[in-house]
């Protein structure tokens, strides 16, 4: 399965490379039946334009990928749309009510980008570099749209037995995406991408993790108008750490992930917080001990919520509340893994996707507040 697929090539990396202000109890998470689809599927990207518009997508649940997968929230129901063919849709900017850019996996030789013209998707032409290594699926996992004309997206062409891998950046013009040159980490012997987040057009952040002697450690660049450099990332601890999402929130940059002490067992897997002071990266707690984080989002306030899922598939579900991390999962069922977790502007709302632990596993769609 897919999803299972994702966790074990975060974690075989490892082993290649030995609400502001309110006392009150916040409500439960509401889950939002989704169209039930055959084989099973899994939602892992997602963005909301307002409490009546907003886009999810995935890919279906066959042994690795098996095609694309694209939900549109009309204000009262998911509804499933055609999408461009290919592997996998990973993830998605809803760029007004009727346009947004998705992302994702056409081939083991292609990366996938489409656009929803107001009507149905269209498959964009979406840079690939050549003489990846064999075997290496291009993999856009991530977008960020500052507006229609104004986006970045970042991923991985990563092999399958996890010993190599190269870092894919594009640029959004409007019209057409582009390559953008990406530096090579420090020390590393192959790098990836994960995620991506702009702020304006001269402060963008991405990050992913880097393959060295020592180990995979945390990777984190910085876009400042004219091209991308690296940052440090505050010391893990630990021999494997990787960062799977970067969010801006505020004057917060936090970056998200998991440490792996063990170096490939599962159930050591631990969640990990960094945040951006200004001038360096600092380890943040987290109240959640066991599993891996994997999608962020800023409320729009000043605070943050990430998402992710433990190694036996139950829920991780994080607020930033202004100080600290807190816990809020209740109301999600119990063998629940989250993928993505998306805000609505301008409300107190919050969507998280996934899928459930259903024969055929289905995606999962569920809302925090209203």
């Amino acid at each position: 399965m897919r999803i299972r697929f994702r966790a074990a090539a975060l974690l075989a990396t490892a082993v290649v490379f030995t609400g502001f202000g309110s006392a009150a109890a916040a409500p439960g998470w509401t889950t939002t039946p989704t169209p039930k689809l055959s084989p099973g599927y899994s939602l892992s990207g997602a963005s909301m334009v307002s409490a009546n518009s907003g886009w999810a997508v995935g890919y279906h649940l066959t042994n690795m990928w098996a095609g694309t997968v694209a939900l549109r929230w009309d204000g009262k129901s998911w509804q499933r749309t055609p999408t461009p063919k290919g592997l996998s849709l990973s993830a998605v900017a809803a760029t007004g009510e009727k346009s947004a850019l998705a992302v994702g996996v056409k081939s083991e030789k292609a990366s996938l980008a489409a656009r929803w013209d107001g009507a149905k998707w269209v498959e964009l032409p979406s840079p690939t570099p050549s003489g990846l290594p064999a075997d290496a699926y291009p993999e856009l996992s991530s977008i960020s749209a500052l507006s229609e004309n104004d986006a970045w997206a970042a991923g991985c062409a990563q092999t399958g037995d996890f010993s190599a891998g190269v870092p894919l950046l594009n640029r959004w013009n409007g019209k057409a995406w582009s390559a953008v040159s990406v530096p090579k980490p420090a020390n590393a012997k192959f790098a990836c991408l994960r995620s991506v987040t702009a702020r304006s057009a001269t402060e963008a952040w991405a990050v992913g993790y880097a393959g060295t002697d020592a180990g995979v450690r945390p990777l984190v660049l910085r876009w400042d108008g004219k091209a991308w450099t690296e940052v440090a990332a505050a010391p893990t601890g630990s021999p494997e750490a990787k960062f799977t999402s970067v969010v801006v929130s505020g004057k917060d940059v936090w970056a998200i992930g998991f440490v792996d002490p063990e170096g490939g067992n599962p159930f050591a897997l631990a969640p990990h917080v960094q945040r951006w002071d200004g001038s360096k990266f600092v380890v943040v707690p987290v109240p959640a001990k066991q599993g891996l984080l994997y999608g962020a989002t800023a409320d729009g306030k000043g605070g943050a919520h990430a998402v992710g899922y433990t190694s036996s598939a139950g829920p991780i579900a994080l607020r930033w509340n202004g100080s600290a991390w807190v816990e809020e999962k209740a109301g999600l069922p119990q063998h629940t893994s989250l993928m993505a977790v998306a805000a609505v502007p301008g409300s107190g709302k919050v969507w998280a996707f996934g899928d459930d632990a259903g024969d055929p596993q289905q995606g999962l769609a569920a809302h925090l507040g209203g």
